[in-house]
């Protein structure tokens, strides 16, 4: 199983950072690295939002209205869940979510719907290299390009 990082994003850095993911990913694994930095600490603290201790809670009662799933051990920051025969492992602390799962598609299908309607700013790192992006958030909750802008230029 991987373990992938989840970080709640106040909204107006989501608004600013949405198409800027490279930079949140190198300065979360900067923070990561070196948690004594107090710079670091007071920055990510800015930016982001803590989990709230009964998140356990509402993600249990958004999945009871979506589809089936079995809770097989639940503790007070802890969820493991099966669904279809997926197992996905949550673990919630105040600056961050753990999820342990095979692939991020179980994570999508059993997980990332309930988290959506909880929190529209997530921010994921996974275990390989430079493997990071928001959790397919509504696209219409972020800036988009107006249409004068162009991405290209004529020589």
């Amino acid at each position: 199983m991987k373990d992938y990082y989840i970080y709640c994003i106040k909204d107006e850095f989501a608004d600013h950072y949405y198409y800027k993911c490279d930079l949140l990913y190198r300065f979360i694994q900067a923070y990561q690295e070196e948690k004594n930095r107090s710079d670091l600490a007071l920055q990510f603290n800015y930016i982001t939002s803590h989990f709230p201790s009964d998140l356990i809670v509402a993600i249990k009662s958004k999945l009871k209205k979506s589809y089936s799933y079995k809770v097989e051990n639940e503790g007070v920051n802890c969820l493991e869940l099966i669904s279809k025969g997926r197992c996905l492992y949550i673990y919630i602390y105040k600056e961050k979510m753990i999820l342990k799962c095979e692939s991020l598609h179980d994570a999508e299908t059993i997980l990332f719907p309930s988290l959506r309607g909880v929190y529209p700013y997530l921010f994921v790192i996974g275990p390989l290299l430079n493997e990071y992006g928001w959790i397919s958030p509504d696209l219409n909750k972020f800036p988009l390009i107006e249409k004068k802008e162009v991405l290209y230029s004529f020589l």
